[in-house]
């Protein structure tokens, strides 16, 4: 066996973590799919770079998430050691000023219009799933550089859940898009 193939064997049998083994799990699933499309199993740089650069977001937001946690933690025994007199409800007050929830902040851009936003959906699924042809993701590069990531974060975060969902296979055409039309009612026109 070559050794490559057998470090490898042995890190997914021996060493690798649920959250690795489910991010191999996908590459295998991808490359499969790719050769059932007629793909053949030639790597992809493109798609590859795709899902690398996905797979680093979910792994950064995760340690950003910890590293919250974390600051939250000191903050609130800093807070107990140097003001003992404060109640559990005053000290929750500091530590949601000194350390926000992103997740319940207010939205940092203003609410993208009912129609531009139907556009961007149509045009970041159509690139999530390979269907957008090269010119146009030129085009659009040059118009908004970084476009994908720009509309991604945009969205409202339960249309970017929908389309995570969508996108995972996890959701029907049908069931997506009357999700979606839900969705777009409750954007501003």
């Amino acid at each position: 066996m070559d050794e490559k193939l057998y470090r490898t064997v042995d890190y997914i049998l021996n060493q690798a973590q649920d959250r690795d083994i489910d991010v191999i799990l996908k590459a295998v699933k991808k490359r499969y799919d790719r050769k059932k499309a007629g793909g053949g199993l030639s790597p992809d740089p493109r798609g590859m770079a795709r899902d690398m650069a996905a797979q680093i977001q979910e792994q950064v937001g995760f340690s950003r998430d910890q590293i919250r946690q974390t600051v939250r933690d000191l903050s609130a025994d800093i807070i107990r050691k140097n003001a003992p007199e404060l109640n559990d409800r005053q000290i929750e007050e500091l530590l949601g000023a000194w350390v926000p929830d992103p997740d319940k902040a207010g939205p940092r851009f203003p609410p993208v219009p009912r129609d531009a936003l139907t556009t961007m959906v149509d045009q970041f699924l159509r690139y999530s799933t390979g269907a957008m042809s090269a010119t146009e993701q030129m085009r659009l590069e040059h118009e908004i550089p970084g476009w994908a990531e720009r509309y991604w974060e945009r969205f409202p975060r339960d249309l970017r859940q929908l389309v995570e969902v969508y996108l995972k296979g996890s959701l029907g055409e049908d069931e997506f898009r009357r999700e979606l039309r839900r969705c777009l009612e409750e954007a501003p026109e």
